[in-house]
């Protein structure tokens, strides 16, 4: 979806009727976060797998670093976090632009079967959608000592990585 569309118009007046529309703060919350994935899904739709894949595991890994009783698990669900976001970023983006150059480096030496060069489809957004992700998951694991900051229910959650900033109510101090 085009930014400069006429269906983008539609898309982005629908999306903001019914965030202002007179709703309690989780359905607005809930409506956020399905016209976010909407957005990502217009482009090319079975790429948003990914990004629930990524939404799913993320909101498990901030439950067990809130559940977590020592700082190495914290440490290591982090990791994990961070392992498959930017798997998944390397991917899309640089998979195919590293297949090339090993293919290139093995040929100039002589050795070694060539790697097949992914023919991906860039998904649109994913490096915003992946550093959301990774300060969302950075940001629980820093302030875990305030448990009341870590984004308890999932929609929350999944609305702050999906790149809705706007996830607290009227007059709210934090998300």
């Amino acid at each position: 979806m085009v930014f400069n569309s006429l269906s983008f118009a539609v898309f982005f007046a629908i999306a903001c009727a019914l965030y202002y529309a007179p709703l309690p703060w989780t359905i607005r919350k809930v409506v956020l976060t399905l016209v976010s994935y909407a957005f990502y899904a217009a482009w090319y739709p079975h790429l948003i797998v990914l990004l629930w894949i990524s939404t799913l595991f993320d909101w498990f890994v901030t439950r067990g670093m809130l559940r977590a009783n020592s700082r190495r698990v914290r440490q290591i669900l982090l990791v994990g976090s961070v392992v498959l976001n930017l798997g998944l970023l390397g991917f899309f983006k640089y998979g195919a632009f590293l297949a090339r150059n090993l293919n290139g480096l093995l040929e100039a030496t002589g050795s070694g079967p060539h790697l097949p060069v992914p023919d991906n489809v860039l998904p649109v957004g994913i490096s915003f959608y992946t550093f959301m992700s990774l300060c969302s998951s950075r940001s629980s694991h820093i302030w875990l000592r305030d448990r009341s900051y870590v984004r308890r229910t999932f929609f929350r959650s999944a609305c702050v990585r999906s790149g809705s900033r706007g996830t607290s109510p009227p007059g709210a101090s934090c998300c």
